[in-house]
């Protein structure tokens, strides 16, 4: 496994919240993909930690454990990495602090961040 932390970005019931189809299995079940592995259309989409601001959803954040020796693509979106792709996956925990009440605290903080903008 890689010593590196990858995250997914979930609707309700592990479904996708950013396009896709499907659903994720249960918590420590393995999911893979089969195919050539390529970003925004075949692959098992994740982001890093400094990606994470890039995906924020009303959704549920999860940290994902990636196969041992398990092929990662990294998707470049313009000058910033945005995503890595793998064939193999598999969620581990849910961030049960990313709720309905930080997400709002959240975007509260980034409006008041800009603010100043339209002032």
């Amino acid at each position: 496994m890689s010593s590196e932390t990858f995250y997914k970005v979930l609707g309700p019931n592990r479904t996708p919240a950013h396009g896709g189809n499907g659903q994720w299995p249960e918590p420590g079940e393995w999911l893979s993909v089969t195919g050539k592995l390529k970003p925004c259309s075949n692959g098992l989409h994740l982001c890093r930690r400094q990606d994470l601001i890039n995906w924020f959803a009303k959704a549920e954040i999860w940290t994902v454990e990636v196969a041992q020796r398990a092929k990662i693509v990294v998707h470049m979106d313009g000058s910033y990495q945005s995503k890595i792709v793998t064939r193999k996956a598999r969620l581990v925990k849910r961030f049960e602090t990313w709720n309905e009440r930080t997400m709002r605290l959240f975007a509260a903080d980034c409006a008041e961040h800009v603010l100043h903008h339209y002032e």
